[in-house]
């Protein structure tokens, strides 16, 4: 009798740890992602104003601290010559820390810039317009960083994005090719 009691105890020990199991959660998340429109702002090498225009990017967090991110920048030089233009699509890894409702972030990124080159025409005297005299794509890297904030459950704020670019083979009289710095701020919808 005591061996049969032995033997349903031991059973029942045995047991225990799946019995355990069942309070773990059914169900992981895939990851996160949010999708958002933005203002940014870039100093280019290629003149001395400033460009200014929109964004928009993506981010799609795979783990708690690494994902990816997608950036499309428009930016002209409305306030000197509107025809001068760069756009850049870029995408890469990224790393973000998780401070409370703050999430900053590093990225390495590459991709593909667009530069509209423009020039003065006066074809009369008096008559000057811009023309366009030229559009070319280049590759890029690009390297930066930046902190979002979850304003609530589905809204975050970006509140500052900042991206140096390299874009490969700019023709250039310095050498140094075109090497923007762009600050972004924007607001994005977080997908649960």
């Amino acid at each position: 009798m005591i061996t049969k009691w032995i033997l349903i105890l031991c059973l029942a020990a045995g047991a225990a740890p799946l019995l355990h199991a069942q309070a773990y959660p059914t169900e992981e998340k895939a990851g996160e992602l949010q999708a958002g429109a933005a203002f940014a702002i870039a100093k280019p090498s290629y003149v001395s104003n400033y460009f200014f225009g929109p964004a928009i990017y993506a981010s799609f967090d795979f783990r708690d601290h690494i994902g990816i991110q997608f950036d499309f920048h428009y930016l002209s030089n409305s306030s000197a010559d509107p025809l001068l233009t760069e756009h850049s699509y870029a995408i890469g890894p990224r790393y973000v820390w998780h401070r409370g409702r703050f999430d900053p972030y590093v990225k390495l990124q590459y991709g593909r810039g667009v530069f509209n080159f423009s020039s003065l025409n006066c074809s009369s005297g008096t008559q000057c317009s811009y023309q366009t005299t030229a559009n070319l794509a280049y590759n890029m890297f690009a390297m930066g960083g930046g902190v979002d904030f979850h304003l609530k459950p589905n809204l975050n704020l970006r509140l500052a994005d900042f991206q140096y670019e390299d874009w490969l083979s700019f023709p250039s009289s310095g050498g140094a090719g075109l090497t923007p710095m762009v600050l972004t701020t924007g607001v994005a919808y977080h997908f649960h």
